[in-house]
């Protein structure tokens, strides 16, 4: 009975890592598409491994319910992230305007200090 479970939620993670595949396909960078879909799943799979280990009384329904959940959360965080191709700006990274003198290097200075007797 065991195994006829673990074969269903194999099947189950087989046809998302599918579904992001197709996705991934066509959207740009394969970089960025293959660290946010690891990112989506492996939250979901560290979640489940750690509920595992620590909680011992978690029903194996509870922790499916848990997983499926967390995977379409995450899918779905996860596309939309990468259909609004969302970019963020940078600061300015140009001294241009400053004045000539001015040192943007981190100085480290030792004080020596001595204690006179008393």
């Amino acid at each position: 009975m065991i195994a006829e479970d673990s074969n269903y939620s194999i099947v189950l993670y087989g046809l998302c890592i599918m579904g992001f595949a197709f996705v991934a396909g066509q959207l740009g960078s394969i970089f960025q598409v293959s660290v946010t879909v690891v990112g989506a799943i492996g939250g979901v799979l560290g979640g489940i491994f750690i509920i595992g280990i620590f909680i011992p009384f978690v029903e194996k329904v509870g922790a499916c319910v848990g997983m499926v959940t967390g995977l379409i959360s995450t899918a779905f965080l996860a596309y939309q992230a990468l259909a609004l191709q969302m970019t963020h700006n940078s600061l300015p990274g140009s001294i241009d305007g400053c004045p000539p003198d001015t040192n943007f290097t981190m100085e480290i200075r030792t004080h020596n200090t001595t204690v006179a007797p008393s």
